[in-house]
């Protein structure tokens, strides 16, 4: 089996039929050394003669040519010897990968029978499921509204499925066919949780969290970005025609940095008047402790241009027995091949519970404050943080984010309409940066759509 994305889970159905034994029991295994579930019992039909049994696995990466091994035992018969087995294989991609599988209790569901419709009927918890269904019996089609994903053994051995936008209520998983002996197995696939959608007025991204009580360890948040190249975007420019961003990835131990503490590093990118190139340098801070913000020099300089590939992370030391207040730093520019490390800087914040990785119109203010520059995409990719302590377990975000443990922000802003500098009336709100989806190589993008009405610190915004 070949599959085009990583974090699929593989769905096995086994076969046996015209056993003279009164059971057989099966096996799955692959070369790839995927995990192989049973997830039901053996569904017995023809007067305990034929069986079908469900399993499944989680790949975190994507398959390659992996051979796929059905086995069984205690089934050979005297009479015979070995009778007739085989399988069914295929990939289902954009599930929950942690947990794939609707929780309703009629779920999975089985059935056994004679005659030319093999029908089970389940039900659902959640919407926007994948109802998934295989069954055996000869000359088989898929049911009214059902899609044939694969089939063996001629048409004797088939499976379907079905998109269903809402939860459903003792839904029919069919088939049509000859008039026979038949089993059947219903199950239900469920797709990713949603996170909690929200805006910012300076910033996009995401902050991820282990849990569904938001208390999880994460004591080192990590991205790789392409630096995204600064223009000078359309109605220009405030604070003597300055326009900025910073791309970061970061910790905090409250959602929306509600306590004021914050552990970050990146890189920063400035474009001042029309005419002028960008500029760009790496960075690091602690908000809230010391130092607060760094700039990369001397022999810490990293050279950054635009497009060059980055890798960035934040990491509170408790991660392998350190003191708990302490928080290092990377930037590394892959093109220049320069680095700036920072350790030790001093936080009072000992237990982050979010990973941050976020696009922000940083507060760089003279007379007034810099615009959000202009951008195409800022893609970050391989994003991922470490779970727990001692030692901490490296994950993915996608992990995380299937489960909707997440907040994503979209930066919006709204002009001042009336009580400018005080008490604000503000007007049409517009999105000047919008956040992607985590796919499952947890890579997202951050699209910029409008620098109008940034920055918010100015007094004729919102």
């Amino acid at each position: 089996m070949t599959t085009s994305s990583a974090y699929d889970i593989i769905i096995v159905y086994t076969m046996e039929a015209l056993d003279l034994q009164s059971s057989c029991t099966f096996s799955v295994s692959d070369i790839a050394g995927l995990s192989w579930t049973a997830r039901t019992a053996v569904v017995f039909g023809n007067n305990g003669r034929d069986q079908l049994q469900e399993f499944y696995a989680k790949s975190s990466s994507a398959l390659s040519s992996d051979t796929i091994t059905e086995s069984i035992s205690g089934c050979a018969s005297t009479q015979y010897g070995g009778e007739y087995n085989g399988f069914m294989a295929f990939g289902v991609s954009g599930t929950s990968f942690n947990s794939p599988f609707d929780p309703n209790i009629s779920l999975p569901g089985t059935a056994s029978g004679n005659s030319n419709t093999p029908t089970k009927s389940v039900s659902t918890t959640n919407a926007n499921d994948m109802i998934i269904g295989a069954a055996r019996l000869g000359g088989l089609t898929s049911g009214s509204g059902f899609t044939r994903i694969v089939y063996a053994d001629g048409t004797n051995d088939l499976t379907e499925y079905k998109i269903v936008s809402s939860a459903v209520t003792n839904l029919a998983v069919a088939f049509s066919g000859n008039t026979g002996y038949w089993e059947e197995i219903a199950d239900a696939l469920q797709a990713p949780v949603p996170g909690i959608l929200s805006t910012s007025y300076n910033y996009a991204g995401y902050e991820v969290y282990t849990n569904g009580n938001q208390n999880g360890v994460v004591p080192l948040a990590a991205t790789y970005f392409y630096q995204p190249v600064p223009t000078y975007p359309p109605g220009g420019c405030a604070d003597f025609y300055t326009c900025n961003f910073a791309t970061w990835v970061g910790l905090q131990d409250t959602w929306n940095q509600s306590d004021g503490k914050l552990a970050q590093a990146g890189t920063w990118a400035d474009w001042v008047n029309a005419s002028c190139a960008a500029s760009y340098f790496a960075w690091y801070g602690v908000v809230g402790g010391n130092p607060q913000f760094v700039k990369c020099t001397g022999s810490n300089n990293v050279i950054v241009n635009g497009a060059d590939k980055i890798f960035a992370y934040a990491e509170n030391e408790a991660a392998y027995g350190g003191q708990s207040n302490y928080y290092d730093f990377e930037v590394y520019d892959y093109q220049s091949n320069t680095s700036c490390i920072s350790t030790q800087n001093s936080l009072n914040m000992n237990t982050p519970h979010f990973a941050d990785y976020v696009q922000e119109n940083s507060k760089e203010c003279f007379i007034d404050c810099a615009s959000l520059a202009s951008f195409a995409t800022a893609h970050f990719f391989s994003a991922q943080l470490y779970s727990g302590l001692n030692p901490p377990v490296d994950t993915f975000i996608y992990q995380y984010t299937t489960q909707g443990f997440y907040y994503a922000f979209n930066m919006t802003n709204a002009p001042c309409t009336a009580g400018c500098g005080g008490q604000k009336t503000c007007g049409t709100y517009v999105t000047n940066v919008s956040t992607g989806a985590v796919d499952p190589s947890s890579s997202f993008d951050e699209t910029w759509q409008t620098s109008y009405y940034t920055p918010t610190y100015n007094s004729q915004n919102c």
